[in-house]
């Protein structure tokens, strides 16, 4: 079962950035309990030795001990771990922490929000069921899809999509094996009944099938390689989901047959 409320500590050497982290998660986060405030790696963990925690909020670029040797001082964290930074850049290496989600400095309260659902169905599914997870997609997550455009309707399976783009009330599904097809009816209308396990929104105008990821490119504009060899944008603010829905992909891919 779920706890009522998870104990939650913060580790950040910035006092400003660890008080606002509280205060967020007081006002936006009734499922987290903040038991402790530490502003080094050497005094979470001496508390983390007298009291369980069930989530660490953690700041990555921290003198004498940063978050990643944090992580590394434990044979296997008794905790989930939530990376905190205003450093895009450590988002794969937090991948490789098994971290549960990434927040950039920052942080918005629909990221916070998201990473206490993410903590909250993480502490109601043990690992071993992950498998079962990723194997029962959504009962309202369609396997095909009847889209309408200018000159009737085209039935299209979406384990075909690569990607959709957005142009206003407008989308272009971006097809395997299939010529670009033009919808009228918003990109965020399909974002909302796709197993969202498998289709990310990465820029407000890019909907992209992770099955389809082939590399991700990170220079003064970040994007994706998709196969078909589309380049495609990440946006700065949804990054992090990208990595943390690639961690869960990539974990559960493994069992996935097509």
């Amino acid at each position: 079962m779920i706890p009522s409320r998870l104990r939650t500590i913060i580790v950040d050497d910035e006092a400003p950035g660890s008080l606002n982290l509280q205060r967020m998660i007081e006002t936006y986060c009734p499922h987290l309990e903040v038991t402790g405030v530490f502003d080094s790696a050497r005094k979470a963990r001496q508390f983390l030795e007298r009291e369980a925690a069930d989530a660490v909020f953690l700041d990555i670029c921290m003198p004498n001990e940063n978050g990643f040797d944090f992580i590394s001082s434990f044979e296997e964290p008794p905790f989930a771990i939530v990376f905190v930074t205003a450093h895009q850049e450590y988002a794969l290496r937090a991948i490789r922490a098994s971290a549960v989600d990434y927040l950039l400095k920052p942080i918005l309260p629909e990221d916070l929000q998201r990473a206490q659902e993410r903590l909250l169905r993480m502490c109601n599914t043990p690992a071993a069921s992950m498998q079962a997870l990723s194997e029962n997609l959504p009962a309202d997550s369609p396997k095909k899809l009847v889209v309408y455009h200018s000159k009737g309707f085209n039935i299209i399976e979406t384990g075909h999509i690569i990607y959709l783009e957005a142009d206003g009330n407008y989308t272009t599904f971006h097809l395997h094996n299939a010529r670009p097809l033009l919808v009228s009816r918003p990109i965020r209308e399909f974002e909302a009944i796709f197993d969202p396990r498998r289709f990310v929104r990465i820029h407000k105008s890019h909907l992209i099938n992770l099955e389809y990821l082939e590399q991700y490119v990170s220079k003064d504009a970040s994007y994706v390689l998709l196969t078909g060899g589309y380049h495609v944008e990440v946006s700065r603010r949804r990054a992090p989901l990208l990595f943390s829905r690639l961690t869960e992909f990539t974990g559960l891919r493994k069992n996935y047959k097509r």
